[in-house]
């Protein structure tokens, strides 16, 4: 391949993993939205499990369904462990099977190796179609802090060490009932632009909240673009009764 050929290459690979990259957050321009957190937090009942059922994109989880987030006491009054968990999975479908598998047979022409081969794939298709078969499992913990008492709500959150806001708050809880729903937002302001993270979180796995316009409202009437949740699948996750 040519060396002109080669670059060209390149830069396609580089636009389209540039693309992909920039699909994976919520970009604006300018100062970041303002969201306030709600002016208590009762800790003990915010505690235990979360699921994700809508979230912004988000690099660190592309990909990823039956995400969740589990919240649990470090001992003091003013930290928390979380643990976000998540799959990558494929859902087997059986039309893409049969498109593949008639290709096959197209290309190289049907014979009886061949023909065992699609009813075999067929059957295997037929019997997992639907299913989620997991490709690994992704689970980070980190920890939450509340940098100053009198706003509990908003919390410090750093995972592996690493820490985006300067220890400075990172995480507001804009909403939360305890035992249903839970509203965060999230955003880092660099230079003319701010990148945006905001989770829509529920006890039930895959059930909404039955407020959800209202607290989609609440935040679009933050400045928040709430035409970029993508609602998460919790359905068929593995571990789960």
């Amino acid at each position: 391949m040519a060396p002109s050929s080669l670059v060209t290459v390149a830069g396609l690979v580089l636009v389209v993993f540039t693309a992909h990259s920039l699909a994976a957050v919520v970009l604006g321009w300018g100062d970041c939205p303002t969201v306030a957190a709600q002016a208590t937090l009762n800790k003990a009942d915010y505690l235990g499990v979360w699921y994700e059922y809508q979230r912004f994109p988000a690099i660190f989880e592309a990909g990823l369904d039956c995400t969740t987030a589990t919240y649990g006491d470090n001992g003091d009054s003013i930290s928390l462990l979380v643990v976000v968990v998540g799959v990558a999975v494929v859902v087997v479908v059986v039309v893409v099977v049969a498109v593949v598998v008639l290709v096959v047979v197209v290309v190289l022409v049907v014979r009886v190796v061949v023909v065992v081969v699609v009813v075999v794939v067929v059957v295997v298709a037929v019997l997992l179609l639907g299913n989620k078969i997991v490709l690994n499992e992704n689970s980070v913990e980190g920890s939450a802090t509340i940098p100053d008492a009198a706003k509990p709500a908003e919390l410090q959150v750093s995972f592996g060490g690493f820490d985006m806001g300067n220890n400075s708050p990172n995480y507001f809880i804009q909403d939360t009932d305890y035992t249903n729903y839970a509203v965060v937002f999230s955003c880092s302001q660099f230079l003319f632009i701010n990148i945006q993270f905001a989770w829509i979180l529920t006890r039930a796995p895959g059930v909404a909240p039955s407020n959800l316009a209202t607290l989609e409202s609440n935040l679009a009437n933050a400045g928040v673009d709430v035409t970029k949740f993508n609602v998460i699948d919790q359905s068929g996750c593995p571990g789960r009764g």
